[in-house]
C-alpha cells in the first residue's frame, strides 16, 4: 500500500501492522446476495451453506462467512462476479448491493435479483500507512463534521444516483 486506503472493514490494523485505522466510519457496504433463481431465499449467511457461490477475492469479511458453502469461487471484482451469474455458472453472488444494482442495470440482466436484506452492513473506515499517523486526529474531525452537517450523506446518495433500482 502507499499512502492510504478506502472502505475497508474494522480489524485491517491486526493484520497489517502498517496500518493505522481513522476511527470515525466514512460509509457502510451493505454485502448483498444476488441471484437469478426466482424461488431462492436468503436471510443469513447459513442460508448459503449448500449453494454455490461467488465473491471477490480479499473481502475478508464475507470471506469467513463463506468459509463453509458448498463451493466458493473467489474473483477479481465484482463485474465478474455478475458475468459468472449472467451465464449461470454460479447460483449466488455475494457484492455490494449498490455496486450489484448498478451492475445488474448496466448489462441489462433482466432475471437477477438483489436478496434483501443485505446480509451484513458493516461500517467501512479509511485507513492510513503509520507514517501518516498525524493526519489521523485531523481526518476522524472532518469525517465527523461532515457527517455532523450532511455533507457524506449529499456525496454518498449523488454517488449513488445511478446506482438505485
Amino acid at each position: 500500500m502507499d499512502d492510504g486506503n478506502y472502505v475497508r472493514i474494522a480489524g485491517l490494523e491486526r493484520l497489517y501492522p502498517s496500518l493505522i485505522r481513522v476511527p470515525e466510519p466514512m460509509s457502510s457496504f451493505p454485502f448483498t446476495a444476488f441471484t437469478s433463481d426466482p424461488d431462492l431465499k436468503v436471510a443469513a449467511w447459513s442460508d448459503l451453506r449448500n449453494r454455490q457461490v461467488s465473491t471477490v477475492a480479499g473481502w475478508k469479511l464475507v470471506e469467513a462467512n463463506l468459509k463453509h458453502v458448498a463451493r466458493l469461487k473467489l474473483v477479481r471484482d465484482e463485474e465478474a462476479l455478475f458475468t459468472l451469474l449472467g451465464k449461470g455458472r454460479t447460483e449466488v453472488v455475494v457484492a455490494g448491493l449498490y455496486t450489484g444494482q448498478e451492475i445488474i442495470r448496466k448489462n441489462g440482466y433482466k432475471d437477477m435479483r438483489a436478496l434483501l436484506p443485505p446480509l451484513a452492513d458493516p461500517p467501512m473506515y479509511i485507513y492510513l500507512h503509520k507514517r501518516h499517523a498525524d493526519l489521523v486526529p485531523r481526518l476522524a474531525q472532518a469525517l465527523r463534521q461532515m457527517r455532523h452537517d450532511g455533507t457524506l450523506e449529499r456525496l454518498t446518495k449523488a454517488g449513488l444516483s445511478g446506482a438505485k433500482p
